[in-house]
């Protein structure tokens, strides 16, 4: 039996499209948790009294979300009060390195 490199069976526009998948679905993880911290969702409202990312969360839930930009979500997991105030990752110097 012949081996096979891998490389010559491998659809990198498969997989890349199946890590941007991942990525977004990481994104609407964070979301969703992120939104259901800073309100109740099994806590029975109006859909009029429902602020955007709860609306979102809504429209998701009930198959009916059309227009969900990465800014919106990216501004509402950057609000949370657990976010970092510089998300950009900082190299970490040791004190006791020249």
């Amino acid at each position: 039996m012949a081996c096979v490199p891998l490389l010559s069976v491998a659809n990198f526009a498969d997989a890349y499209s199946l890590l941007r998948k991942y990525r977004d679905d990481l994104f609407y993880y964070v979301y969703f948790f992120t939104v259901a911290d800073n309100s109740d969702l099994t806590q029975y409202v109006d859909v009029q009294q429902l602020n955007e990312d709860e609306m979102n969360i809504w429209d998701w839930v009930h198959n009916r979300q059309k227009d969900l930009r990465i800014g919106s979500v990216l501004k509402c997991i950057a609000s949370h009060p657990s976010a970092p105030e510089n998300p950009l990752p900082i190299p970490y110097v040791r004190d006791d390195e020249d």
